[in-house]
Order: C-alpha cells, then structure tokens, then sequence
C-alpha cells in the first residue's frame, strides 16, 4: 500500500469510493504506523465531518434555490433548460443523499450539527403536509396506454404478446413475450418495474431486425406478489430465490431450455445473478445494468463510501412500513398522488422525454395497483437486503457487461467496480452524468452498447460447465 501525501480529505473519499468502508480504516492504521499519531487521532475521531457536512449542505442549498429558481417549470420548457435542470436535480440528489448520510454518521459519533438540516426535513414534511389536503388526482389510464402502445410499436411486426405460467409452488406468473427466434433475451425488470422501461432497448433491437424467426425472443416477467402475477401466501415465498426459480416456469412455457443474454437492472440484476448461480448450464451472458451483488440497504442512499450501521436502520424502516401498512398506506398514497405537480418537476428530465412519465408511474404504482402489491413490494426490498450472490460471483464464467451511472445513489458505483472485480469474463461501461436510469438517461448510446453486446455473442454458444 502506497504511503498518502497530502489532500487527506479527497484521497479518503476517492479511496473509499472506489473500495468501501474497509479501506477507510486501513488508512488510520497506516497513518498510525508511520507515526503520524495525530492525523490519525483526528481521522478516527471525526473532527473532520462537521467541516465536510456543513460545506455539502451549504452546496445543497445554493443547488436547490437554481433548481427552483433557474430554470422554468412549464410542462413544455426547452429541451436545453430541462438538460440544465436535470443536472442541477441529480447533483442535488446527490448532496442530499451524502448530507443525509453524514447526519446519521454524526449522529453515531457524537457530534453537533448545524440545525438547518433539521429545518429542511420540516420543510419537505409541511410540503406533502399540504399537499395531502388537495384532493388526489385520478389515474391517467390513458397515458399508461400510450405508453403500452409506444412498447407495442417498439415490438415491431411480431408483436407483443402477454401470457400466463403456474410457478414451481403454483403460483400464476404473467409475463410478456416479443420475437420468435431460437435464442432468449430475458429481461429482469427492477423493483416494481414494468416493460416500459425497456422501450428504448426493444426499440434498437426491431431495428437490427432481431425480432425475426432465426434469430431471438424477448421475454419480461412480472415478479411474484406484483402486477399481473399472483402473490403466494406465505411471505417467505417472495424471496429472491423464488423469484429467480420463476424462470424456469417462464422459459418452460416459452419453450427454451435456456437464456443467450441475461439483462437486469436494479432488482432484476440481483434475481439475474441468483438465477445464473442457481442454473449455470442455463445462462450464457450476462448484462447488468445499475445493479448490486446483495445487501443493497448496506449501499443506499451512501454514493460515496459505505455508513456502518444506516443499512440496519433502513432495514427497521422496511420493517415499520410494512408492519403498518393497513393504517400507513392509505396516507402515504394520498401524500403521493396529491404532489403529482411536485414530483412531476422533479423527475423531469431533457435527456428522455419519456423519463419523468416512467418514475411518476413508478411511484404511483407502489400504493396504486392494489394492496398485496404494495406489501409484495415492501417484502422484495426486504428480501433484496437479504440476499446476497457476491461469494458465488467468482464462479460464474458467463461473459458479461456491467453499466453504471457514476451519480447512482441507490446502487452506487462501486457496487459495479466490485461486481467487475468479482466477476473474471466481464467489462465495466461507466457513465459520469448518469443516476440510477442509465438506460433512460442515456438511451441510444447504452441501447447501442447492449444490442453490439448481444450481436458480438450471438453465434457463439458457452461451454457447459458441470458442477
């Protein structure tokens, strides 16, 4: 390990961005054995943070009052300042998510903090306060349909076909099919994600013709508990592993014993890697796209390095939304669908003019489809806090692409720097000024990279590996 000189603040961060929290302490105790006693006293005991949190919230709020000042928020405003505003919003998600965590990291160590943070928590809240006594718009059935119509012309001649499987414990499964050729793209939707967001991928794939007879199918599942698909009665039963073995249902009922190119992204990336450890001999390459080997609450909301502890808090949190749901749900919907107007701003984005539809219609699902979908969706994030593949990532010998957003604060970068690590046949695409909707962000060019990804590995089949 290279001795550190100078800039010790920003060679922590960049260190621990790139490697975790594990470094972080390597770092004191080297600084302790070189006898730079009270540098490392002064890192250990956090005289630092105050400083580093004060100057991130002061930033958060000059960011803030641009983004609500700066820039117009007609519907219809120039392409060029919805680009400036989605940039001003990412890099204010981005303080916001680092100022949050540093709040509880100052909480764990005993410092005082400035109280505006404080403040603008009670401003948030009185914010969605008032807007829950407005009355709550109605769903906008026919923007969904324009939505399914746009997937349907991105499907091309062949259609879009949606159809119903029994699951290994029986239970229905919907999922919907494109293409029918001889080799199978699966896609694994993120967590309460429909095809939708897949538009921009299909689309470049009908225009490589790849939809034709000798070539591939595409097939998308709802998970379990969600959507179209039943719930099993037992909660234990929405487990990722369960959700992975739906595959096999789904591929039985297309008709193919296995997958050319796996695509997940976010949660998909998860159930993608437990299936692929689960059926080796099954799964031949491997996209991820924004995504994360396990323990995803560990990562959440810390873009920077890992906060010991806040993952378990996030953990409680899940816990008290769903133990609460009967009476908490109803609120939370209305809180969500009054501030429409609000939430529209803040998803709108110059980059897909289809984005800021797509993560309201997110939202809006989780309390909106019905109840067991909402309780489904809590469980799968607690499952995904559960489960982790990274001890059985070395052994996967898939060949596989791995694309993040540098400024993802769900699934931070150095989720995909590890999964390059880990994983032996892979390449890692890394875009700068991308969130945790790379695809969306950056469609044409991440569609472009994924579909040369596939046509490179079309015609090549992976050895079988018995294990």
């Amino acid at each position: 390990m290279e001795a550190e000189t100078g800039a010790g603040g920003l060679t922590f961060l960049a260190r621990s961005f790139a490697s975790g929290v594990g470094r972080d302490f390597a770092i004191a105790l080297q600084r302790l054995l070189k006898a730079d006693v009270r540098r490392a006293q002064s890192f250990v005991s956090f005289d630092w943070l105050p400083y580093v949190t004060k100057g991130i919230l002061k930033i958060r709020f000059i960011v803030l009052i641009l983004v609500v000042f700066g820039s117009p928020l007609r519907p219809k405003a120039p392409a060029k300042y919805l680009i400036y505003r989605g940039w001003l919003l990412r890099i204010g998600f981005l303080f916001l998510s680092a100022s949050a965590g540093l709040a509880a990291l100052s909480t764990f160590a005993r410092l005082t903090l400035p109280h505006y943070w404080r403040l603008w928590a009670l401003g948030v809240a009185g914010l969605f306060t008032v807007n829950m006594l407005q009355p709550a718009p109605k769903a906008r059935l026919e923007t969904l349909k324009a939505m399914h119509d746009k997937v349907a012309a991105a499907a091309g001649d062949t259609g879009l076909r949606d159809c119903h499987t029994r699951s290994h414990d029986g239970v229905d499964i919907h999922y919907q099919q494109i293409g029918h050729g001889n080799k199978v793209i699966l896609l694994c939707n993120g967590a309460g994600g429909r095809i939708h967001v897949w538009e921009p991928l299909l689309r470049a794939l009908r225009d490589e013709g790849m939809y034709d007879s000798e070539r591939f199918t595409v097939v998308t599942w709802d998970y379990r508990g969600l959507f179209q698909s039943g719930a099993p009665t037992n909660d234990a039963r929405l487990s990722i592993r369960d959700i992975a073995s739906d595959i096999n249902a789904v591929l039985d009922s297309v008709g193919k014993e296995r997958v050319h190119t796996l695509i997940g992204w976010s949660m998909g990336v998860q159930v993608g890697l437990e299936f692929t450890a689960l059926h080796p001999n099954k799964v031949e390459h491997l996209v991820l796209l924004n995504g994360s080997h396990g323990n995803i609450m560990d990562s959440a909301l810390q873009p920077v390095f890992r906060i010991p502890w806040l993952g378990g808090a996030y953990g409680d949190f899940l816990a008290y939304l769903k133990d609460n749901a009967p009476w908490l749900g109803p609120s939370l919907r209305k809180m969500v669908l009054s501030s429409e107007g609000f939430l529209r701003i803040v998803f709108r984005n110059g980059a897909n003019a289809d984005m800021e539809w797509l993560q309201w219609e997110w939202l809006r699902d989780i309390f909106d489809v019905s109840k067991v979908h909402t309780h489904s969706f809590i469980v799968q994030f607690q499952e995904l806090n559960a489960h982790s593949v990274y001890h059985h990532l070395p052994n996967m010998e898939q060949r596989a692409l791995i694309i993040t957003g540098m400024l993802d604060p769900l699934t931070p970068a150095y989720q995909s720097y590890e999964l390059r690590q880990q994983l032996r046949n892979s390449k890692l695409e890394v875009y700068m000024t991308s969130t945790h909707f790379t695809l969306m962000e950056h469609a044409e060019e991440v569609a472009h990279s994924i579909r040369n990804f596939i046509c490179e590995n079309e015609h090549s089949q992976q050895e079988t590996v018995h294990r």
